[in-house]
C-alpha cells in the first residue's frame, strides 16, 4: 500500500515535470508608449525625410515629430537648449550652423525632442525554478529612438538622432537559496 506522503511526493514530482517545460506560463511585460511608427526602420525613414535648412515646421507635423500631433514629442526649454548645445570655450567654427542659428534666434528657436522605445521582456526557462526564485531568465527585445529638432521661425535648422535599431539582451538571475534568499535579511551587516 502506498502511503499518503509517498503519493504526495509522486504528485509533486509529476507537477514539477509538467511545469518544467511550460515557459508560456511565465510572466512577460512590454514597455512601449503608443508609437506613430511600427518599428525602428519606419521612424528612421520619417526622420531622414526631414532636411535641415529646407524642411518647414509643417513637415515635422506630417512626419509625426511635432507635439501638436504626437504626445511623445516634448518641447525643450531655452535653458535645456543651452545645456545641450553650448560647450564652454568651443570655437564657433565647430558648432553646426543650424545650432548657431538657433542660439542667435534665442526665444524664436524652439526645440522638440522625441524619445521612444518599444521593449518586450519575456521570461523563459524552467517554470518551477522561476516561480521558486532559484533561477530567472529574461529575454529583452525591442528598439529605441531619440531625436532632437531645432526650429527657427517655422523652419527646421538642425536635427540629430541616436538610438538602437535592435535591442537584444539576456538577463539571468540566479539565487542558490531560492525564495529564502529573497525574504531573509542579510546576515553579515548588509542593508
Amino acid at each position: 500500500m502506498v502511503s499518503r506522503l509517498s503519493l504526495a511526493r509522486r504528485h509533486l514530482a509529476l507537477l514539477a515535470l509538467l511545469l518544467a517545460g511550460c515557459s508560456s506560463m511565465l510572466p512577460s511585460s512590454q514597455n512601449a508608449a503608443k508609437s506613430a511608427w511600427p518599428d525602428f526602420l519606419a521612424v528612421r525613414q520619417a526622420y531622414d525625410r526631414l532636411v535641415p535648412m529646407q524642411s518647414a515646421e509643417a513637415e515635422l507635423r506630417a512626419e509625426k515629430f511635432h507635439p501638436d500631433v504626437n504626445p511623445q514629442v516634448m518641447v525643450l526649454s531655452q535653458l535645456e537648449i543651452l545645456r545641450r548645445f553650448v560647450v564652454p570655450n568651443m570655437p564657433q567654427q565647430f558648432i553646426d550652423p543650424g545650432v548657431q542659428a538657433c542660439l542667435a534666434a534665442q526665444q524664436k528657436c524652439i526645440a522638440y525632442e522625441i524619445d521612444i522605445k518599444q521593449i518586450n521582456r519575456q521570461r523563459v526557462g524552467n517554470v518551477v525554478l522561476d516561480v521558486t526564485s532559484f533561477k530567472r531568465n529574461t529575454e529583452i527585445r525591442g528598439w529605441r529612438f531619440n531625436g532632437v529638432f531645432l526650429v527657427v521661425e517655422g523652419r527646421l535648422v538642425y536635427k540629430t538622432w541616436g538610438g538602437q535599431a535592435e535591442v537584444a539582451e539576456q538577463e539571468n538571475v540566479s539565487n542558490p537559496l531560492g525564495p529564502v534568499q529573497t525574504i531573509t535579511p542579510p546576515i553579515f551587516g548588509g542593508k
